[in-house]
């Protein structure tokens, strides 16, 4: 049986498989743990595997394959014998004869994509990304085809379907309403024949620059609202029922734009806001999961003026939620703010498929929701005939998720720092973490994740697009802070930029720095009129040093071009170069100098901290009875024995809590203080006791708590 045979009815045949699908994973005693849940995902993935995967495509690429030979068949029956494409300049002079060919449809899509991407598309190599949307589209144009079998070929691309009000700017793009156009298009039938692409091109173009104008003005006159209609996509669609009816059709080309032009001239209020109903839920679901405040001042951000929010109080603000986002999220999400309020932006960015399962699955959302988020943003639901989403509408249709435990357990391994902390106070506070959000969203993403990874699919791009999407260790970082939050209260906080030289310590309040704005970093020099922001004065420091700058509150370093190459600068013992390096608590900038001194730059949440002078003898480090840090009284915990002109670290057998010396983050695993650990004056060591760290550098201990 070939393989579009194979593959017929394949998408109902999973769809009724997924349904049926009931399994059952007991668990021993009704223990359960991370590796007795990850055995179980196992065991039902191999189910999965049996009864999902011969009812789906291998993977895109496969499906898009079997699309595009389909639409190169029916090009080839329309163009192969056609007078006005056969008897071309370009087949002409080249062929001499009648012909289809790669190269004759390349010049049919006025060489939009080339013969040799034709040809891996033909073969399955690749499938066409967003910016090629167009083109799939234009190759629907070609061959004349209705909405349905147009929304079919963009569905196999794994592209947004055809929206009505087609207004779309993402990944950088302006506004524009291509969509629109390409239905009126398509709902007559084709009017202009091969030119009917160029035409649409052409209409949306002005159509284009209408809309953005009036979006330019209504911004730059804040005064100024273009309020949208309270159904705006239901008004159009029902205008473009008219269009349907329409049996002959003789008006020309300028008629034809001109009279879509009078339309979106009279429904801007329409075309000026893109997925409004998307936009609103995902407003309203995040604010309400999230405790987003929805009032707060400008941000500069991006090159443009979007509105992030904050609240004095503490409730979350966009900014702080996503300023460790990667991609457009956080975009997507002020967006969403800025849609729901009436206000808006240049470019209002609209997610791709990747970004709204991502969303929902923040959300903790089911099949349900997922479905309902693509289908407002023109994508089709979940697709039961892939391998990667199969499982996961599987695991949300069946409410399948990792137990809060197994979460907690990934957040211990990747911060046992706190392990012990954290299980103390999660059993403690189980009853009200199992509300968390983020705990929630973990969940389900974990269960997902190990699904993929036992059903063989964790390699395809699919699952790799996902897992870059989603925030996972923030996620887990923010959660672990979190759960000591109901100790410490504002546990982790960066408050301070902190600098190290000569024995003195300065203090640089972050709220005073802009966000996105450069901060230089180096050596005063009055006589060549030089002041930086965070100023040092040794001679091994550079003039200009490196730069800072905040990201949503996260500070983030770079060398200078002239600097990255004489003095090295460190960041935890890795050597940056050029490279540029954002901070969390604990992380430790040096700047290496003369006699084994350094200067340092830390980030941290108070202004406590002390400076403990090497004197190359043997000392102790002590806890005192209120657990605080002592060079000179109460229970040691760590013992610095000077020997052959170097420091050894030992831990006195009595003491029941080890620290942990925290050095190479970026190069290796944390490790346990447990033997003779030798300092080396050329690195910088980090070493954890309760809630205090030790930063040792050169000559000097700095400590405080973190």
């Amino acid at each position: 049986m070939d393989k579009k045979n194979r593959r017929d009815g394949m998408t109902q045949k999973s769809e009724k498989e997924v349904e049926k699908l009931k399994l059952k994973i007991t668990y021993p005693n009704n223990k359960v743990d991370l590796a007795l849940e990850k055995e179980g995902i196992q065991k039902e993935m191999e189910s999965i595997k049996n009864k999902l995967f011969p009812n789906t495509w291998e993977n895109n690429l496969e499906r898009w394959q079997s699309a595009f030979q389909e639409v190169y068949i029916d090009l080839k029956e329309l163009y192969l014998h056609d007078p006005k494409v056969q008897n071309s300049d370009f087949v002409r002079e080249r062929f001499k004869k009648e012909v289809w060919n790669y190269e004759v449809l390349s010049y049919m899509l006025n060489q939009a994509v080339s013969v040799g991407t034709l040809k891996n598309w033909n073969s399955g190599k690749t499938s066409p990304r967003l910016n090629k949307r167009d083109v799939v589209i234009q190759l629907g144009f070609l061959a004349k085809y209705d909405k349905e079998k147009m929304n079919k070929l963009l569905r196999y691309a794994n592209l947004p379907l055809l929206y009505i009000k087609g207004t779309r700017a993402n990944r950088g793009m302006k506004i524009n309403i291509n969509d629109y156009v390409y239905r009126r298009m398509i709902e007559q039938k084709y009017p202009f024949e091969t030119e009917s692409f160029i035409v649409a091109e052409r209409c949306s173009a002005k159509a284009t620059d209408i809309i953005q104008k009036a979006v330019e003005e209504a911004i730059k006159d804040k005064k100024k609202e273009i309020v949208p209609p309270k159904n705006p996509t239901s008004s159009i669609i029902e205008d473009e029922k008219k269009f349907k009816k329409e049996e002959s059709f003789s008006i020309g080309e300028e008629e034809w734009i001109s009279d879509i032009i009078t339309y979106v001239e009279e429904h801007i209020s329409s075309f000026a806001y893109s997925y409004i109903k998307f936009m609103g839920d995902l407003a309203d679901d995040f604010q309400k999961n999230y405790k987003l405040s929805i009032s707060g001042k400008q941000y500069q951000c991006y090159d443009e003026e979007i509105e992030l929010y904050y609240d004095e109080e503490g409730i979350s603000s966009i900014n702080k939620l996503t300023g460790e986002w990667e991609g457009y999220l956080g975009e997507i999400l002020s967006t969403a703010f800025n849609t729901k309020k009436h206000k808006l932006r240049m470019k209002m960015y609209v997610p791709n498929r990747e970004d709204i399962i991502v969303l929902a699955l923040l959300l903790a959302g089911d099949d349900k929701k997922i479905n309902t988020y693509l289908a407002d943003c023109s994508f089709e639901k979940l697709y039961p005939a892939d391998k990667v989403e199969v499982i996961i509408s599987y695991g949300r249709q069946k409410g399948r998720e990792l137990q809060p435990e197994s979460v907690i357990e990934l957040v211990c391994k990747r911060y046992p720092k706190y392990k012990d902390k954290i299980k103390k106070l999660y059993e403690k506070n189980k009853e009200a973490l199992s509300e968390n959000i983020m705990l929630k969203s973990l969940q389900v993403f974990e269960w997902i994740k190990f699904a993929w990874e036992y059903a063989g699919v964790s390699e395809y791009e699919e699952a790799k697009n996902l897992c870059n999407q989603y925030p996972e260790s923030w996620l887990i970082r923010s959660l672990c802070e979190e759960i000591l939050a109901i100790k410490k209260g504002d546990f982790s906080v960066m408050a301070y930029i902190m600098t190290y030289e000569n024995y003195e310590l300065k203090y640089y309040d972050i709220k005073s720095f802009e966000n996105d704005k450069e901060y230089s970093v180096g050596r005063n020099d009055e006589s060549k009129n030089i002041k930086n922001d965070i100023q040092y004065v040794s001679d091994t420091i550079s003039r200009k040093k490196g730069i800072l700058r905040f990201k949503f509150g996260v500070p983030r370093y770079r060398n200078c071009q002239s600097s990255s190459v004489s003095v090295p600068t460190f960041f935890n013992n890795c050597d940056i170069g050029a490279n540029e390096v954002s901070f969390e608590l604990g992380d430790v900038l040096a700047f290496p100098g003369h006699n084994y001194r350094c200067a340092m730059l830390m980030c941290v949440p108070q202004k406590k901290w002390g400076c403990y002078r090497l004197a190359r003898q043997n000392f102790n480090v002590c806890l005192t009875v209120d657990e605080e840090i002592s060079f000179k009284e109460g229970i040691p915990v760590l013992e610095f024995h000077f020997i052959g002109g170097k420091y050894h670290i030992t831990v006195p057998d009595k003491i029941e809590e080890v620290p942990i010396i925290l050095s190479d983050r970026y190069n290796s695993e944390d490790e346990e203080i447990t033997e003779d650990t030798i300092v080396e004056y050329e690195r910088v060591y980090r070493i954890l006791i309760e809630d205090y760290l030790l930063v040792i550098g050169g000559d000097i201990i700095l400590y405080g708590t973190i």
